[in-house]
């Protein structure tokens, strides 16, 4: 096991208090700040606001993120945060760069996994602060596992009103359900009140029109949606057909092989899919975390390749 692995599971453990399932901390608050700017962490200012005006904004403390074990220890921080520029390139690409003119709605990446467990909100987060590191790319990071709220909760916004809400008429404009946080570049869409058939609200054309505002608002922002995982619900089906690009987390050693291929063989091998390896060291001198792309998935370590295995469970 990589002593970056060790080091998170340690910290997660000594946390958590428990032997039981881990309870998500608070990473992060909502406060209204001064009339004319918000400050981040350790008090930088950055994001000035007009003359006058107010804003509700997600205060995030990275201290806390890394005694929830979310994000690297300040020792292994550089090279974690190399990890995830390798991981956001290709998204990058497809969403703005080279790839953008073949790969329809690519600005638009779901964050999926096959089974509960696999570390998906844990990459989401980390993600999302490597993107909205870009300069010309902003990042709204969007709660969309219904069932399970985790993002919602962690920056304490499990109160706001959100997708939902949004999607079921409560909300009249997209900017009430869109919380600014404290990093540059990164904001948040709420997961918002839970509702019985969400996912007919996901799948629902309301749910297209929202994407539709979204990129229009903000043309170079990379829209990150976390969701519930493929197996176990149906709401991240709804999402991964309006999706441009897909990122599937897998925790290396744990999930199972068949998992994962029935999970791909729920998605549409036209668009480009992003199979993140989590909690892995593959040898000396390479990376904990890693993106692979082999045509529209990828394999690992000599593997056969997973869209052939995958075409070949499809009926």
């Amino acid at each position: 096991m990589s002593k970056l692995v060790e080091a998170l599971r340690k910290v997660q453990e000594e946390r958590s208090g428990e032997s039981g399932p881990r309870k998500h901390r608070k990473i992060g608050r909502i406060e209204t700040n001064d009339a004319n700017e918000t400050y981040d962490a350790d008090g930088t200012v950055v994001l000035p606001v007009s003359d006058g005006a107010s804003v509700r904004a997600i205060q995030i403390d990275k201290d806390a993120m890394r005694e929830a074990g979310l994000i690297a220890p300040e020792s292994e921080n550089k090279h974690f945060e190399d990890e995830y520029r390798v991981i956001k390139r290709p998204i990058l690409s497809n969403a703005f760069g080279s790839n953008a003119k073949t790969i329809k709605d690519g600005h638009l990446v779901l964050v999926t996994s096959a089974l509960a467990g696999e570390g998906k909100t844990f990459t989401c987060i980390n993600l999302a602060l490597s993107l909205a590191k870009e300069v010309d790319t902003s990042v709204l990071l969007v709660d969309a596992d219904l069932p399970k709220p985790h993002i919602s909760s962690l920056f304490d916004a499990q109160d706001e009103k959100g997708l939902t809400d949004y999607l079921e008429g409560d909300v009249s404009h997209v900017n009430e359900i869109i919380v600014p946080t404290s990093v540059r570049g990164l904001s948040v869409l709420p997961a918002g009140n839970s509702r019985e058939h969400a996912t007919e609200l996901l799948s629902g054309r309301r749910m297209a029109d929202l994407i539709s505002v979204l990129h229009r608002r903000d043309p170079k922002q990379i829209i990150l949606i976390d969701s519930s995982p493929l197996l176990q619900t149906t709401e991240s089906r709804a999402l991964a057909a309006l999706a441009g690009q897909i990122v599937l987390v897998v925790k290396a050693g744990i999930t199972p092989k068949g998992a994962v291929l029935d999970a791909v063989s729920t998605l549409d091998t036209d668009k480009p899919t992003n199979l993140v390896l989590n909690q892995v060291r593959f040898g000396s001198g390479t990376g904990y975390y890693s993106s692979y792309y082999g045509g529209v998935y990828g394999s690992a370590k000599g593997e056969t390749d997973v869209q052939e295995k995958a075409q070949d469970k499809k009926p």
